[in-house]
């Protein structure tokens, strides 16, 4: 019903006179339900959600959130879809550069962190969650994710495959 909600208003208002937050919150709702739609629907609502992306970054190019949310569709994304690896870690590097705040650097460097474990960048990978660490260091979401790491799983994975990995794990 939210996503209803939010998707009548973007639809009744022009693209300017709506906060590229409400873009970013619209995608990411969606996304987080995304394994509910039936897979007849999956690619419309996949590029709905880009859309959003998009729209958050056309009033403003530097908005990090908007960058780093855009990066993660272009990660998660099917080649045949229109994924492209080398174009997420452009928008996550500008996520990284245009982020305003501890909170934005510390969600673009982790999420950047996990991109660069994932393209076997161990060092670089190592370097953006030494950032997030720094600026969060009592965060359990970071000793999570570093204890999937030194397990060998990248928390994007886990995030598709959550069961798997706790059974594994034993979690």
């Amino acid at each position: 019903p939210i996503n209803e909600k939010l998707n009548i208003w973007i639809v009744n208002h022009k693209d300017s006179e709506t906060s590229p937050w409400l873009f970013v919150v619209a995608g990411d709702l969606l996304a987080v339900g995304l394994n509910s739609y039936p897979v007849a629907k999956l690619l419309d609502v996949g590029f709905t959600i880009k859309n959003y992306y998009e729209n958050a970054l056309k009033n403003n190019p530097d908005f990090s959130p908007g960058n780093v949310s855009l990066a993660q569709w272009y990660f998660y994304a099917p080649f045949l879809a229109g994924g492209n690896k080398k174009k997420a870690q452009a928008l996550f590097e500008t996520g990284i550069e245009t982020a305003n705040g501890i909170g934005e650097q510390f969600f673009a460097n982790l999420y950047y962190s996990q991109f660069l474990l994932d393209q076997k960048d161990k060092s670089g990978s190592k370097d953006a969650f030494s950032t997030a660490q720094t600026i969060q260091p009592n965060s359990k979401k970071l000793d999570f994710i570093k204890m999937l790491n030194d397990n060998g799983y990248t928390y994007f994975y886990y995030i598709l495959n959550k069961d798997k990995v706790d059974k594994k794990l034993g979690l």
